[in-house]
């Protein structure tokens, strides 16, 4: 790759994930995940800078402050359009390559990113699709390398879905729009065959995600930031039994959708909270769905605290347009409430909000969704 030519590594992230809110920041061997992130990509030889990509949400200060602290760019724009943040980053630093980065991934290989960028330089490709064969899995993820072309094609269609909410996923929905090269994994990225048909996991979506990573560093003895995907690799083949930590999380499809619920809760023991809290993890875990509790302040939140699931707190008797006021930028797909609120509620379902009756998933042991 010649040496004048430009790379920035986009990272997007966002401090209200439907799944696990506040996971950008969130501690991985006491250090945030965002900070596995930025260090791993300091280590390429190829790239010249590193932005981090957020929404105007005042919820994401946060994440722009952390970026100053590091001394990383932060572009911000549209919480609902990626692609408007990339925009952004791509005119400020003008690059002949961009590296997409989810920010939820704190094992990335850099390696192998260097090799991506370099085979698009040497075959004058707009993007790769990476081949191994189909009986196999790889252990990488969480990063997708463009070329400024590919950027620039992806623009002349921004009104796209694929396009504004994947940026590169819009690539993998129309291939033929681009000038794809079709490398070789190298092997040593084959996750070994002895648990080959496991659902190995690489990025943290949830609090069972976060707890496998903790696990795999306690044990592999390595700094924040400094776990190399074969060390990881080693470590899980010889502790294959870590998989069982999130095996169960289901991982979204590209153009997947997530289904954001809002459990309403009014008059219930404690011990029923518990078991309505459990539920709900499941369905988060399981399903990929967004999980909001609405609770009386006179509740203790620690359960919600420990399990991670976003709640807020309320005074009072709540009627249906309560809801918009405890959760004004949310539209929910499914409302969670007791059989005694139905008719309360009712109203909702006029938005093609769906009603589920609470004391369903508390006195049946039902798995269902």
């Amino acid at each position: 790759m010649s040496q004048d030519q430009n790379c920035i590594a986009v990272i997007q992230a966002r401090m209200t994930s439907s799944r696990l809110p506040g996971k950008s920041l969130m501690d991985l061997s006491a250090r945030p995940l965002l900070f596995h992130i930025a260090h791993r990509l300091k280590k390429s030889t190829f790239i010249n800078d590193i932005v981090i990509a957020t929404s105007i949400n005042k919820e994401d200060d946060a994440i722009y402050n952390f970026a100053k602290e590091q001394n990383l760019h932060c572009v911000r724009a549209s919480e609902h359009n990626l692609l408007d943040r990339y925009k952004i980053a791509f005119e400020q630093f003008n690059p002949d390559y961009i590296i997409q980065v989810c920010g939820d991934s704190p094992i990335i290989d850099i390696e192998f990113i260097d090799s991506w960028i370099e085979n698009l330089s040497e075959t004058k490709s707009d993007y790769s699709f990476w081949r191994f064969p189909e009986d196999r899995k790889i252990v990488l993820g969480g990063f997708d390398v463009m070329s400024s072309n590919a950027f620039k094609r992806i623009l002349e269609d921004e009104g796209d879905f694929y396009a504004q909410e994947y940026v590169s996923g819009y690539i993998k929905q129309y291939p033929d729009k681009f000038k794809i090269s079709k490398p070789e994994v190298p092997s040593k990225y084959y996750v070994p065959e002895i648990i080959n048909d496991a659902n190995l996991r690489l990025s943290i979506d949830t609090p069972q995600d976060l707890n496998f990573f903790e696990k795999v560093y306690e044990l592999s003895g390595a700094k924040p930031g400094d776990l190399s995907v074969l060390k990881f690799l080693d470590i899980i083949e010889s502790n294959p039994e870590l998989i069982n930590l999130n095996s169960m999380v289901h991982q979204k499809k590209l153009g997947e959708k997530t289904t954001l619920c809002l459990f309403v809760v009014e008059n219930f023991e404690t011990e029923d909270i518990s078991k309505l809290i459990s539920y709900a993890d499941s369905l988060r875990s399981s399903y990929a769905y967004g999980i909001s509790f609405l609770i009386p302040e006179t509740f203790d939140s620690e359960a919600f605290e420990t399990t991670k699931i976003k709640y807020k707190s309320y005074s009072g008797n709540l009627s249906a347009q309560d809801l918009k006021k405890y959760f004004p930028k949310t539209n929910f797909d499914v409302l969670f409430c007791s059989k005694k609120s139905e008719s309360k509620f009712n109203e909702s379902s006029e938005n093609n909000l769906e009603i589920r009756y609470i004391e369903d998933h508390i006195y049946e042991n039902s798995n269902s969704r």
